[in-house]
């Protein structure tokens, strides 16, 4: 249970007044971020108790608590960090790497190599906040196809990573197991394969008279055990995960599977990840805990409200990673997916004929590929998952295509109403019903997910690579990010409906929590009111926290008058 006060404490004769059936609004006073917020480790411990995650660099004011920094410790990354009025941090959100074997979680060992915060003070408002510079991202070596990164020879590297089957098929083959293109939708057939030199087909010398056509890749998943490939096939648990892999994020000896095509392991969200590239990177990350009192009456003994409304504010610089998270009540949720292709805007994005979705302009996807209206997004002929590959990604299942993925028909920091997009809520109704707030997320220049490294155009579906005047966020321009905390996967099931899900953890079936100390198992404490972290993953250019709010809207009321022991 999460640690509660009386309201009553020292009374002898107290009466709980029972509240109205009306609605409640409810703003909580504002979080102004600053050093005492620094998470150090996975006990929940912030430098108000333990100055110590911190240390002073020579030409810093010392901080109280803190000793001078070690030397050696590698100067902030980045043109815009500053070199002075930072401290430098040791926790363990990070992790030691080894090449061709994997990674393990960092423990607080006084390096001080885990990035950079200081106190930042607006120079035109003159708000104050938090000025944060991640670390580099530590990366290491694997064989192909077992990495989640492609590295070239000249130090460049791309993201070689999915959630889905068939953004992966895109890159690796021309096959398309969920058809869009034109020509497999019509034939039934995949495309030849054309000479180079001729501009003809392909001829297959085992079907004389037919031509050479795209392959499927192999789909023959076995399982590695200390780092060699068994003959372990890789099978569909109950679940809906490979049965034979638990989650996995660090090593590539054990616990992951590969076919000659491609890698898979599983997340700790339970989602299968499939993996083609020669190296993988994990990311220092700096984690900024701000709790934010809740009403009081939600706290009463036996209370609970149906809360109606619930936005996150949070003022802040645009971000350079999309990854940059926010985690109140330390859920991680998928289900606020911001502006998607589907029916909303004049013209509709996309239109729905039964099973069928079907983009209603022209756009492209995030590589340049040109998509016509009428491209297929979800294809309903494939929504019942065949053995080949198996289904372990939800495209597999609901015959969403690569187009739908990958179209940059989207803006995943925009709320979306039934009519079209904002960045911030739109409460007068002139936009519709509202279908999803943002993601849960600092807002950032790029899409991110399955179009990590492509920035957001300001004219939207205009044709990538865009201009500088065409980039919809700037990095490091300040901005407010509004997030609804009610959204969920299924609508009006999230936990944080219900008020009790926010003082007491027991009633939050997706988290984890350690009931002697209160803290999860992702390090982040729960109490009484709302807790809140944010992860700071970018590592090349610097952000800044300034601060959040709460504004809540409930219905409900407080149990019947109860009078304490003793009343005469």
């Amino acid at each position: 249970m999460k640690k509660r006060q009386s309201l009553f404490a020292g009374c002898t004769v107290a009466l709980l007044f029972a509240g109205t059936a009306g609605a409640t609004d409810y703003t909580s006073p504002t979080h102004i971020f600053h050093l005492d917020d620094i998470i150090g480790a996975f006990d929940g411990s912030t430098v108000a108790a333990d100055p110590t995650i911190l240390c002073t660099p020579t030409g810093t004011t010392p901080f109280p608590g803190t000793a001078p920094c070690p030397p050696g410790i590698p100067p902030p990354q980045g043109g815009q960090t500053p070199t002075t009025g930072l401290y430098a941090i040791d926790s363990s959100f990070g992790f030691y790497v080894s090449d061709f074997v994997g990674a393990a979680e960092k423990v607080r060992d006084n390096d001080y190599f885990e990035g950079w915060v200081g106190e930042y003070v607006d120079p035109t408002t003159m708000d104050s906040g938090l000025l944060i510079a991640d670390a580099p991202t530590d990366v290491f070596r694997v064989a192909p196809p077992l990495g989640t990164w492609c590295a070239g020879i000249g130090g460049e590297s791309v993201k070689c990573d999915t959630e889905h089957y068939s953004v992966m098929e895109h890159i690796l083959t021309c096959h398309e197991t969920i058809p869009y293109n034109p020509v497999i939708l019509t034939t039934g057939l995949q495309p030849p394969l054309i000479d180079p030199a001729t501009g003809d087909p392909i001829p297959d010398p085992n079907n004389p008279g037919q031509p050479l056509r795209c392959r499927k890749l192999d789909n023959d998943l076995r399982l590695i055990q200390s780092g060699e490939l068994t003959a372990i096939p890789i099978t569909l648990g109950m679940d809906g995960t490979p049965a034979e892999l638990s989650a996995n994020e660090s090593t590539v000896l054990d616990n992951i599977a590969a076919s000659a095509s491609y890698g898979i392991t599983e997340k700790d969200d339970g989602k299968a990840l499939y993996r083609w590239g020669n190296l993988v990177k994990r990311p220092n990350d700096i984690r900024i805990y701000a709790r934010m009192p809740l009403p009081a009456e939600w706290k009463v003994p036996g209370a609970s409200f149906t809360v109606t409304r619930a936005r996150l504010i949070v003022d802040h610089w645009i971000t350079n990673n999309p990854n940059d998270q926010l985690r109140p009540e330390d859920l991680e949720n998928e289900g606020a997916t911001g502006r998607i292709p589907s029916s909303t805007g004049v013209p509709p994005q996309a239109i729905q004929v039964g099973s069928f979705l079907y983009s209603a302009r022209d756009c492209y996807e995030g590589d340049g590929d040109f998509l016509p209206a009428g491209s297929v997004l979800q294809n309903g002929d494939f929504m019942t998952p065949a053995s080949d590959p198996l289904p372990f990604s939800s495209d597999l299942i609901d015959g969403f295509t690569n187009a739908w993925y990958t179209t940059i028909d989207r803006d995943p920091f925009e709320w979306a109403y039934a009519l079209g997009g904002s960045q911030l809520p739109v409460d007068d109704g002139s936009l519709g019903s509202l279908l999803s707030g943002p993601r849960w997320r600092l807002r950032s220049n790029k899409f991110g997910q399955d179009i990590p490294g492509l920035e957001i155009p300001l004219n939207a579906c205009s044709p990538p690579p865009f201009q500088q005047d065409n980039i919809k966020y700037e990095i490091g321009a300040r901005t407010t990010t509004v997030l609804n905390l009610l959204d969920w996967s299924v609508p009006g099931a999230s936990p944080l409906v219900d008020s009790r899900a926010w003082v007491d953890y027991n009633f939050n079936p997706y988290i984890v929590v350690d009931p002697n100390t209160n803290v999860s198992s992702n390090g982040t404490p729960m109490t009484d009111d709302l807790d809140l972290v944010v992860y700071i993953k970018g590592d090349r250019k610097p952000t800044v926290l300034y601060s959040a709010r709460l504004e809540l809207s409930y219905v409900g009321t407080l149990p019947d008058p109860i009078f304490a022991d003793g009343f005469d």
